[in-house]
């Protein structure tokens, strides 16, 4: 899939600079005013690159989380005297090789953006980092306004332009429940009302604490932190936000930074919302 997308991004450049050949008698250079046609091929590039870097980043994201999860396991098979078996050591490195390769194909695609984005006119290159800004600017603004200022946090990626809010304090569970406190359902309706008419991807993360579950209805924790994070799904969308814009994980007890574990178990079970607004 990867070798066909890049094949698609060299044909992409290929018909760009056919046309741009065109368009200045035969030779490409950069002396001569840039006409519409270079412009709007110049568009339809940047719109291709973004949207690699973004499917790029979003992968490489989930390839860390995995590896943070594998090397944890690692940790806990170390530091019982076991062997680490071949199969879980041949996934830590396959994943760090196809970080590493992502991390490459990320750098080339943004030398290729800033390429195109150099061939623009002026004016309209000034106002690409505004707009960013003027996005997260009003995002702000609208947080605030809704007095969420308290749940949730906001950052802009100076790379993408994409804005990501996420929550600050955890939607906290009872033991062994994927049930919504009451105390939440305010919170949940006033976010979906800010959220909804926003173009975005939702990622809902569901906790357990470390204490072991084998119910019928949850076989592990992994079944318990994403039923959690099902129902925020859930009421989110009753209160109007699009069911496709969606990805429900769990990593049931397990934590990115599993050392440090709150000694307090009740702040382990808890559920947390990242949205990544593009625009």
């Amino acid at each position: 899939m990867n070798t066909h997308k890049n094949n698609i991004t060299v044909m992409w450049i290929a018909v760009f600079l056919l046309v741009l050949s065109a368009s200045n008698g035969g030779a490409v250079t950069g002396s001569n005013p840039v006409n519409e046609p270079e412009t709007t091929n110049a568009r339809v590039m940047i719109g291709e690159f973004k949207s690699r870097i973004i499917e790029i980043q979003t992968e490489i994201l989930e390839l860390k989380q995995d590896l943070e999860w594998l090397n944890y396991k690692v940790t806990r098979i170390t530091l019982s005297n076991r062997p680490v078996s071949w199969s879980i050591s041949n996934s830590v490195q396959q994943k760090t090789q196809r970080i590493n390769s992502l991390e490459n194909q990320k750098a080339y695609c943004m030398e290729r953006l800033a390429f195109f984005q150099a061939l623009l006119p002026p004016s309209e290159k000034q106002t690409l980092l505004p707009k960013k800004r003027k996005l997260f600017q009003e995002l702000s603004g609208k947080i605030e306004a809704a007095g969420l200022s308290d749940w949730i946090e906001i950052e802009l990626d100076q790379t993408s332009g994409e804005c990501r809010l996420k929550t600050v304090l955890p939607i906290l569970f009872a033991s062994g429940s994927a049930v919504i406190v009451d105390e939440y359902r305010n919170f949940l309706k006033t976010f979906a009302a800010l959220i909804r008419d926003l173009d975005g991807k939702i990622v809902v993360d569901g906790y357990a604490d470390i204490d072991p579950i084998h119910t019928k209805k949850y076989p592990s924790n992994f079944e318990l932190g994403a039923t959690r994070a099902a129902n925020i799904v859930h009421s989110l969308v009753k209160y109007g936000v699009n069911p496709s814009v969606f990805k429900i994980a769990s990593t049931g007890k397990y934590r990115h930074k599993p050392l440090t574990m709150s000694k307090n178990k009740a702040l382990e079970r808890y559920v947390n919302i990242t949205m990544t607004v593009s625009g």
